[in-house]
């Protein structure tokens, strides 16, 4: 099974029926409807940079304590428009199910972002030695890989170019006990 395969079967939950449901109709035949490309939830698009702290990465995405669950909420929920014109269709079509494609609303997250900041105009807080001297080994924004767009997201919503992570606290990853990120929110809004 494919990577992508994997992934969308993580959705495939009571918890997450209405955003798998939302991306298969999207990869069926929604995407015809659409100006721009529509992007599914995060956690179909998000690699590491570094495979040897892929554990760390994964375990931001498990329900282990109420901030990570919220997390894990947004990236298994969230659509990523990239116009406004998108996002009102898509209201339209999955939230108010006004042409009956569904025969519920969906319980999904509709996002766009084309006014605010873009991807590459986000900053962490500190820099990189400023984090090591703190103790920590890395901002959430600089470990994850994905489209822009979707990283954009995750920075909007989710303040991950101020979430940082240290893997020396020291606790076992390879028991599956995993280090605790720390949102790190600056005078300036982080």
């Amino acid at each position: 099974m494919s990577v992508a395969a994997r992934r969308l079967n993580m959705l495939k939950n009571p918890k997450n029926r209405d955003a798998y449901d939302a991306v298969s109709w999207l990869q069926r035949e929604g995407h015809q409807r659409f100006q721009r490309k529509v992007f599914g939830p995060p956690l179909l698009y998000l690699g590491v940079k570094d495979k040897r702290l892929a554990v760390t990465a994964e375990n931001c995405f498990r329900e282990s304590d109420l901030l990570v669950c919220l997390f894990v909420n947004f990236t298994n929920q969230t659509f990523t428009c990239l116009c406004r014109e998108d996002y009102l269709l898509m209201c339209d079509l999955l939230i108010d199910n006004k042409e009956q494609i569904f025969n519920r609303r969906l319980d999904i997250r509709i996002v766009e972002h084309s006014r605010g900041n873009q991807f590459d105009d986000w900053r962490s807080p500190c820099s990189p030695e400023k984090l090591k001297e703190l103790g920590f080994d890395y901002f959430l924004k600089d470990l994850l890989t994905g489209p822009p767009e979707v990283l954009n997201t995750l920075c909007h919503s989710n303040g991950i170019q101020a979430l940082v992570n240290s893997n020396s606290f020291g606790v076992n990853t390879d028991s599956g006990h995993f280090p605790k990120s720390i949102y790190c929110k600056t005078k300036s809004g982080g």
